[in-house]
């Protein structure tokens, strides 16, 4: 994957906030899990890149999961390291999907009220169903956050990534990507229940310009719910794709999603616990007037050792 120049200077830059002695008191969590995923239209949910087909991916897979993380934390910050592999084996010969990803935190404590985490991620990830979806991906992400005392707060956040989609022989390219958020969360007490919106913008920079679009979001969420022993959360997400391509004698493509999603957790041992999670939505696109839904359920069990 290659880097331009200015890209180069901000890498380093990363890099170089990592290479301070890590203090702190040192904390060590590892997961192992393993369940079932179904999905229905797989290549028009709001993470895939392969809505330029037309076919339509049903898919039921058994995933396994391993997750490794180190953390290095005192009252000023520290550092967060993480290793996540994940494999998916398709069932019915529906292909496997897989994904390794390695990424680095630190965080500052810059007053009272202000923290600041820059991080940095490698993630490597291969989608057999829908090759053109899979990628070599490099992200950096820096994150201010800022609590009241009535634990209302807000984070913004500013990202940049490099992709490169190369599994598809006919259909590879590359893409630059960069990307704000701003979440709030409303009052709320310690360990209860509370609401959060969030707003977003993505643009999308490829070497193909089918691929060439700017992303927008804006979502609602409701967290830390509890009913009896289940825990979740539950939220509501819109998106819209400007591409810059024209599709007709003078339109651009505009595709749109709204997606419900709930997820449920329940403690069943001191160190199990269940996992569900199930999301349903409609797409559609200017481009031939699709007008689709898709929903996709995801339910595993997972031991911390």
């Amino acid at each position: 994957m290659q880097i331009k120049k200015s890209q180069y200077f901000v890498l380093v830059f990363y890099i170089s906030i990592f290479l301070f002695p890590i203090l702190g008191i040192a904390e060590t969590n590892k997961y192992l899990s393993i369940g079932l995923t179904q999905s229905d239209n797989l290549e028009i949910q709001p993470d895939s890149d392969a809505s330029l087909s037309n076919s339509d991916v049903k898919r039921t897979g058994i995933t396994t999961g391993l997750s490794l993380q180190k953390q290095f934390l005192d009252f000023s910050g520290g550092y967060i390291l993480e290793a996540d592999i994940d494999y998916n084996k398709g069932l019915n010969s529906t292909g496997d999907i897989s994904s390794i990803r390695l990424s680095a935190s630190k965080l500052k404590s810059i007053n009272s009220n202000w923290l600041m985490r820059s991080s940095i991620m490698l993630r490597h990830y291969e989608n057999e169903p829908l090759e053109v979806n899979s990628y070599d991906g490099l992200q950096l992400e820096n994150t201010f956050g800022y609590l009241n005392d009535d634990n209302s707060g807000t984070d913004i956040a500013l990202s940049l990534g490099r992709e490169n989609h190369n599994q598809d022989i006919s259909d590879r390219y590359k893409t630059q990507k960069a990307g704000l958020k701003i979440s709030h969360y409303f009052p709320h007490e310690s360990n209860s229940p509370y609401w959060a919106i969030n707003v977003g913008g993505t643009q999308n920079n490829a070497d193909n310009d089918r691929r060439d679009f700017d992303s927008y979001t804006m979502g609602i969420e409701s967290r830390q719910w509890r009913l009896g022993s289940l825990r979740g959360t539950a939220g509501i997400q819109w998106q819209t794709d400007r591409y810059k391509q024209l599709v007709g004698a003078a339109s651009k493509r505009k595709d749109e999603t709204a997606l419900l999603q709930v997820n449920i957790s329940k403690n069943i041992k001191k160190n199990l616990a269940l996992h569900i999670s199930a999301t349903t939505g409609r797409y559609q696109s200017s481009r031939r007037d699709v007008n689709e839904n898709f929903y996709q359920l995801i339910s595993n069990l997972q031991w911390q050792f």
